[in-house]
């Protein structure tokens, strides 16, 4: 497996707002459409690669994480 992590310095992501990311017009800030993430969810989903969502509560730091499997 090949995990690609991206990790952002921003203020944290609640776990209310987490649960709602990936939802069609959801976001956390305005005036954003909220289909971007809903979007990436889609194409990583249609490719069979597995995802995550977290934010650590000791540094506050959110990170996405993709995970795909590495070609023979």
């Amino acid at each position: 497996m090949c995990r690609l992590t991206v990790t952002d310095n921003g203020k944290g992501i609640s776990e209310n707002a987490a649960s709602k990311l990936f939802t069609p017009f959801f976001s956390t800030k305005q005036p954003d459409r909220g289909l971007g993430l809903m979007l990436i969810a889609d194409i990583l989903r249609a490719h069979h690669f597995r995802f995550s969502l977290s934010t650590s509560t000791d540094t506050r730091l959110t990170s996405f994480a993709i995970l795909m499997k590495t070609l023979p």
